[in-house]
């Protein structure tokens, strides 16, 4: 009985398109002005968001300065054969965010200094993704408030 329940609840769940299901209106592109770098230098990624809509859409941004993207944005880092590097900043603390408005066809940026968050001290290649964090307001269920916009993968190198 329960797993017949539990099957009814999914098949009803996937048969209502959730924001995380849909075409959504944005672009996020990281870039990073030092793709090579030297090991303990820090190493800076761009983050651009950018509203494909014809309408405006809002993003969550960190309050305060720029540079902390990464309170908005979920960051993979993988090594050359393609293990996950560990989260080296301490627990993710919890910071006040705001919503912000973006015009259809411009973008909002910020940046995170990748090398204060994983450790990259050790020579080689490492792939960089984000998932940048979306919220769609006036829904009326949790899940259709949140979703992951993923990012282009970018191509970091630390020599010696």
């Amino acid at each position: 009985m329960r797993s017949a329940m539990t099957l009814t609840l999914l098949a009803v769940t996937l048969q209502i398109p959730s924001f995380a299901q849909q075409n959504v209106p944005v672009k996020v592109t990281i870039t990073s002005p030092t793709p090579v770098a030297k090991s303990g230098a820090p190493i800076r990624i761009d983050v651009s968001v950018l509203n494909l809509s014809d309408h405006v859409i809002k993003i969550l941004k960190p309050l305060g300065f720029d540079g902390q993207a990464e309170f908005v944005n979920h960051v993979q880092v993988y090594d050359a054969q393609g293990k996950p590097l560990v989260w080296i900043a301490g627990r993710h603390s919890a910071v006040s965010r705001k919503t912000i408005s973006v015009e259809p066809g411009k973008s909002e940026s910020d940046f995170m200094i990748l090398s204060n968050l994983y450790d990259m001290t050790k020579p080689g290649r490492y792939k960089v993704a984000i998932r940048h964090e979306l919220i769609q307001f006036g829904t009326p269920r949790i899940e259709d408030m949140r979703s992951f916009v993923p990012s282009n993968t970018l191509d970091i190198t630390v020599t010696d």
